[in-house]
């Protein structure tokens, strides 16, 4: 058995241009049980075994089960393995519509500076109030702005940052 075979998703690119994005998938790492001769089995490991899970088929928001494919590296011919069994035999994958927006950027200041320097939190100056987000429509419908976090603890010059 090889165990924890990590999951690629093909394919991903068109959900987007299709406007939907992945939110979860049900197992992202696969275990075969395969047969074979040894010499073959001995070079098999988690690591060059790859499994493929292509969404070209999905249209529309849900839940979707998809098969799965499982490439041997070139050192093993397909033939000479046989998949005795594969858990998950499928995979569940979530799929949400993308949505974007334009949220507020607001900044916090956590921390003390040292006493005897003051804040001028009045007139922050920031290359841009407002940015725009993209996601699962969820989860950008939650979002009501972008905050940045300043650290003002010891802090005794102007900040002067990109923050991103």
């Amino acid at each position: 058995i090889v165990r924890d075979i990590p999951e690629e998703i093909q394919s991903a690119a068109l959900l987007e241009e299709r406007g939907l994005v992945i939110t979860s998938i049900s197992h992202p790492k696969i275990d075969l049980q395969l047969s074979g001769n040894r010499i073959d089995l001995m070079q098999l490991n988690s690591g060059n075994i790859h499994v493929y899970a292509d969404v070209s088929q999905i249209y529309e928001p849900g839940e979707h089960n998809i098969s799965y494919t499982q490439v041997f590296p070139g050192t093993v011919p397909d033939s000479a393995i046989e998949v005795q069994s594969r858990s998950p035999d499928t995979i569940r994958v979530t799929v949400e519509r993308k949505a974007s927006k334009k949220v507020n950027v607001e900044v916090e200041y956590r921390g003390a500076v040292p006493q005897g320097y003051l804040t001028d939190e009045a007139n922050i100056q920031l290359s841009a109030k407002t940015v725009y987000i993209s996601g699962p429509q969820s989860i950008v419908e939650t979002v009501v702005a972008a905050k940045i976090i300043v650290d003002l603890t010891n802090c005794t010059e102007t900040i002067s940052k990109y923050y991103h």
